[in-house]
């Protein structure tokens, strides 16, 4: 049965930065996400389809490069804006076949240029090559190229080829890349294997996939590539011998890795984007097989029994079934689990695992302030399910709850973002479309902690301060014994008590208003006193409630 293909809408490419970035291009936009959290930072929009832009990080520039009718157009672009720094044409259908850590490699027709973005215009700079590129790739922080059956290793601050390897011109090289140690190849020949050269010894190795590769996403350290045949991806160990494949579960759009971590983001077909952590070379330890158990000395006789069927070849490392790749995944999870202890020599070697992201080092906070800047770029998911302390305590004094607890959650992640307010189509996607709350008509208006002003979404000063767990800003805290000149409003926990400690007592703030005060003791779950009608009219108390 054939792979299912993914629908038009469904293709997603993932491009990461070494800065702790990640670009989602899908069609119509680029959505740029901040890592380990996964959370929108940024949106741009794109014209056309997916294959009419190449995408890709210099340092903590974004570059997007879009083809249209005989001219194309690179933009560099400050992601966290964004705002646009600036721009190179270049004549026909150009194309980015090749990145390192500060350049790009660009060919247009046949004119292949380096360029550079270390200023905010990106400078162009035309290679004097020998002939037209068929393949190209990164060698640590170099480009390598193949011109006419020859490997040529160029380097992009001198833009001077810094060494050449020539191969058989029967390899045909369609994707290459490497390291000083290693060089790998994907033949036009035989998409199905990747060959390895060994430039320190001067020989070579052949890994064969059970899949016809479509592309590879190298790791920045040349040692391990991603191997993507359809919908599967194949982890591929470049410098080690022993089991150089293992196959990724999950039927997968894309993948990145994270910088020179050895972590994947990878995004499935049918899921959001998650996290593969692998160990790098340095953890893996190959194991010694067992010694053989001892003979012995007078073997006694075996009993008589059925003729045995006849023996099954168990299946190699290349055609592990699913309950094998269950089984490594279990156990390269418990040995990422246990990373900081000593590993046996002879414990066997295990495989890859994926690790959950874990929870937010900034706890609950940074939690709404991830999910509330994903809400604001447009792109909305679920509200995460966690306690938010103070948070779930002030939505209950103020009667909010589902949808209108997360509207309270937005705004306050929204303020935790630097964004005081958010205009009403964000926090009408937030209460499930119900535009009366989000117009200000609804049981939000009613909770007097939102506040409606020049087509903004926000939530009162004093509700902030609550949340941010603050002294308050209408009153201060006067012990039981104290004296006050003039109490105009006292808030106390319990006030059918017969003695009082803690008085709440209204200061200038809270005279000039009345109604802020009676909300921020609301905030803080104490009850109001007040001795006749004028006062709670003031105070905006119903006297017979």
């Amino acid at each position: 049965m054939d792979e299912p293909v993914p629908e038009r809408d469904d293709r997603v490419m993932l491009v990461a930065s070494a800065t702790g970035l990640l670009a989602q291009i899908e069609l119509g936009r680029v959505v740029v996400l901040e890592l380990p959290d996964v959370s929108a930072v940024a949106e741009i929009g794109l014209a056309g389809d997916v294959d009419d832009h190449d995408v890709a990080f210099i340092g903590s520039r974004l570059v997007v490069l879009s083809r249209a009718g005989n001219e194309s157009t690179l933009h560099s672009i400050d992601p966290r804006g964004p705002t646009k720094l600036g721009e190179a044409k270049f004549r026909g259908a150009a194309r980015i076949v090749a990145r390192t850590g500060e350049a790009l490699l660009v060919t247009a027709g046949t004119t292949t240029s380096i360029v550079e973005l270390t200023r905010d215009e990106p400078s162009v700079h035309v290679l004097a090559l020998r002939g037209t590129i068929t393949a190209a790739g990164t060698i640590d922080n170099n480009f390598l190229v193949c011109i006419s059956a020859v490997l040529e290793e160029w380097d992009p601050s001198t833009r001077k080829p810094a060494r050449r390897l020539r191969i058989d011109t029967a390899i045909d090289p369609w994707l290459i890349g490497g390291n000083s140690r290693r060089v790998w190849i994907v033949s036009r020949r035989h998409p199905d294997q990747i060959d390895v050269l060994n430039l320190e010894k001067r020989s070579s190795r052949r890994i064969e996939l059970p899949e016809v590769i479509t592309r590879v996403v190298p790791h920045p350290g040349g040692d391990m590539v991603v191997a993507v045949a359809g919908t599967r991806g194949y982890l591929v160990s470049i410098d080690r011998q022993h089991e150089p494949v293992l196959p990724i579960e999950q039927a997968i759009s894309d993948v990145a890795w994270l910088g020179r971590r050895y972590t994947l983001a990878v995004r499935p077909l049918d899921g959001a984007i998650g996290l593969l952590s692998l160990p790098g070379d340095d953890e893996i330890v190959v194991a010694k097989p067992p010694p053989p158990p001892p003979r012995p000395a007078v073997a006694p006789p075996p009993p008589p029994e059925p003729e045995p069927p006849p023996p099954t070849e168990s299946p190699s490392p290349s055609q592990w079934t699913r309950e094998d790749i269950a089984a490594r995944l279990a156990a390269w999870r418990q040995r990422v689990s246990e990373r900081g202890q000593p590993v046996p020599v002879d414990a066997a070697p295990p495989p890859p695992v994926v690790t959950l992201t874990a929870v937010h080092p900034g706890g609950w906070r940074g939690e709404l302030a991830s999910w509330a800047a994903t809400v604001c770029a447009r792109s909305y998911r679920e509200m995460p399910r966690l306690d938010c302390g103070v948070l779930d305590d002030i939505a209950v004094r103020l009667e909010l709850r589902d949808e209108c607890r997360e509207a309270l959650a937005l705004l306050y992640g929204a303020y935790l973002n630097g964004m005081i307010s958010v205009p009403p189509i964000v926090l009408a996607s937030c209460v499930r479309w119900q535009w009366q709350e989000a117009l200000g008509i609804g049981r939000l208006a009613a909770s007097g902690a939102f506040r409606w002003r020049r087509g903004q979404i926000g939530l009162f000063i004093e509700v902030i301060a609550a949340l941010d767990e603050r002294p308050p800003l209408c009153g201060s805290f006067v012990e039981g014994e104290g004296h006050t000149e003039k109490v105009v409003g006292i808030v106390a926990a319990d006030a059918a008590g017969a003695k009082v400690g803690t008085l709440f007592v209204r200061n200038a703030r809270g005279d000039r208003a009345p109604a802020r005060f009676a909300l921020e003791a609301k905030l803080r779950g104490l009850a109001i006193i007040v001795t006749d009608a004028a006062e709670a009219a003031r105070l905006g108390i119903d006297m017979h409630s």
